[in-house]
């Protein structure tokens, strides 16, 4: 585990150097040791071991200021700089004590996993109550890191929470407006519908209507079969014979004279 740290380590200060002589600024790597504060002795413990502050010790790997990796963690008592490992022994007669939960969990790591988080919550699609419900619980995981005595590392998962809950509420406001829009524009379309449906209806299910409006028009209404008939009231009316005037047939008379001159019979001029 040290070997890879030490290689990736030396792979992120090399890109760091060159970026640097490019004018973009240098990686900050972090390597050593570090001690978690637990408690400050007592008096009289402090007079015993001759160190005042019982901590956590541990290896580190970070780049900046936070924290990647720690590992071969170690109860010590310590003053500033200076510190000496107990055994379960020494740490039973001092009271006790238990690892942090800090240790577990670097800043650095919990800020790349929030990043990773945040790309695949972004660029992939789901419901929005699957939304909803993983940011309440990394608001609930905020929540246990304050109590597990955790600094500023439970606002990492307080951020993302608020921002999954944020974002599914503005979401949710949306889809409800289009819905309603929706259903607005539907309810225009079947008030129209049903207005036409009913002008239609006036139109051509009331005969008595339609022979009020036109008297000489002949309604016809139509059989349960589906075969036209003609309305009563007409058809009980007395028909009667049509007369037809005819021009005569008979040749008009052409008033006629003779000449002596001409051999045959000539019409009048």
């Amino acid at each position: 585990m040290r070997a890879l740290l030490i290689a990736v380590a030396l792979v992120v200060g090399v890109g760091g150097t060159a970026e640097a002589r490019r004018g973009g600024g240098a990686v900050v790597i972090n390597t050593g040791d570090d001690v978690f504060h637990i408690r400050d002795l007592t008096p009289e413990q402090a007079a015993a071991v001759g160190f005042s502050k019982l901590g956590y010790r541990y290896e580190l790997f970070g780049v900046f200021w936070f924290h990647l990796w720690r590992w071969d963690g170690e109860f010590v008592v310590y003053d500033g700089t200076v510190y000496a490992s107990l055994d379960d022994d020494q740490l039973a007669a001092l009271g006790g004590g238990s690892v942090p939960w800090r240790y577990h969990l670097p800043d650095g790591l919990l800020l790349v996993l929030a990043g990773i988080e945040l790309v695949i919550i972004t660029r992939t699609k789901r419901r929005l109550k699957t939304t909803l419900v993983i940011g309440g619980a990394l608001v609930v995981i905020s929540g246990a890191f304050y109590l597990m005595g955790l600094d500023w590392e439970f606002l990492i998962p307080l951020f993302l929470g608020g921002h999954h809950l944020v974002g599914s509420y503005f979401a949710v406001k949306k889809q409800r407006e289009k819905e309603a829009e929706a259903a607005v524009a539907a309810e225009v379309v079947r008030a129209s519908a049903t207005a036409y449906a009913t002008e239609a209806s006036g139109r051509h299910s009331r005969p008595d209507v339609d022979a009020n409006r036109d008297p000489g028009r002949h309604t016809r209404a139509t059989s349960p079969g589906g075969v036209a008939v003609l309305d009563a009231a007409v058809a009980a009316r007395p028909s009667q014979p049509i007369v037809v005037e005819r021009p005569p047939t008979a040749p008009a008379a052409v008033p006629m004279r003779t000449d002596d001159s001409v051999d045959g019979p000539k019409l009048l001029r």
